[in-house]
C-alpha cells in the first residue's frame, strides 16, 4: 500500500465502506470505498479525502472467506438475518474492518468484522 507507506501510516487499520445494500442494488453495482484509519491530526490532500465513521449501534459479523464471499455475507445479513432480527438498518454505511485483506493476500483470503449500523424496530 504505497499511500500508507508514503503517508507514514504503517500498520493502520484497513476498512471497507459499503454505501449500498444488496437488497436494492446488485452486488456488482454497489459502491465501495477502501479506507485506512487515521487520527484526527491527519490532513487530507487533493487526491485523498477524509471521512468520519459516526458512532452507532451496530450488528457485527465476524467472517472469514475468499474473494467473492463478501457478497454472500451481505445477502445473508440483509435478506435473512435482518428481517428476523428485531432490528432495521439506519442510513449510515456498513463497513468492514479487515484483520486480513483478500486484496493483499496471495491466496485471496480475508478475515473481517462486518459492522451494520442498526436500530431497534
Amino acid at each position: 500500500m504505497a499511500f500508507e507507506y508514503q503517508s507514514d501510516l504503517k500498520n493502520s487499520t484497513q476498512i471497507g465502506i459499503y454505501h449500498d445494500s444488496t437488497i436494492m442494488i446488485p452486488y456488482e453495482e454497489c459502491n465501495y470505498i477502501a479506507a485506512l484509519e487515521v487520527d484526527d491530526s491527519f490532513e487530507s490532500s487533493n487526491s485523498i479525502s477524509k471521512l468520519k465513521i459516526y458512532e452507532s449501534l451496530c450488528a457485527v459479523f465476524h467472517y472469514e472467506g475468499k474473494y467473492g464471499d463478501i457478497e454472500r455475507l451481505m445477502i445473508y445479513i440483509y435478506q435473512y438475518w435482518m428481517p428476523n432480527s428485531g432490528y432495521e438498518v439506519v442510513t449510515l454505511p456498513a463497513y468492514a474492518v479487515f484483520s486480513k485483506n483478500h486484496y493483499l493476500e496471495e491466496n485471496d483470503s480475508f478475515s473481517l468484522d462486518f459492522h451494520v449500523p442498526i436500530r431497534v424496530v
